[in-house]
């Protein structure tokens, strides 16, 4: 079952979203033409979906918003092509219709256990992007800063 499921995932068109499942944002990247809605909790079935908030209760530009989807084999899907964020690459987050503009920091990998890469503890204003990589050996992690500016 799971093979023929990741089969479909990996080449076949994306999937309906299921009743129920209510965004609560949207990030834009486009270096990536990436755009994906954002779920306000973590599980299978929002990080098939969309992109999905890490932490419970947080909010864009405040602490380290954190978000997480899933790597897939397919070119344009999901967090797929984060690998290719360069330093400067923008990131709109848009949560209750405001946006948020961040610029990419740094791109880099660490081990699934390195939880502390979404720690508050990183500063204020941080976005965290994490996704798994092609070997899904380990976590692929992009900071971006938010611009205030904006």
């Amino acid at each position: 079952m799971f093979t023929a499921l990741w089969v479909f995932l990996s080449f076949s068109m994306p999937l309906p979203v299921p009743d129920g499942l209510k965004a609560v944002g949207e990030i834009s990247i486009p270096a990536i033409e990436c755009h994906l809605p954002i779920y306000g909790h973590l599980d299978d079935d929002t990080l098939l979906y969309g992109a999905a908030e890490i932490k419970e209760g947080q909010a864009p530009a405040h602490g380290n918003y954190a978000l997480a989807s899933h790597h897939m084999r397919r070119k344009g899907w999901l967090f797929n092509d984060l690998d290719q964020l360069e330093a400067g690459d923008a990131v709109l987050i848009t949560k209750a219709g405001i946006p948020y503009l961040y610029f990419v920091k740094e791109t880099f990998e660490v081990d699934p256990s390195q939880t502390q890469v979404i720690s508050d503890d990183i500063g204020d204003g941080y976005l965290t992007l994490v996704t798994c990589t092609p070997d899904w050996e380990k976590r692929l992690i992009v900071w971006a800063e938010y611009f205030p500016g904006f």
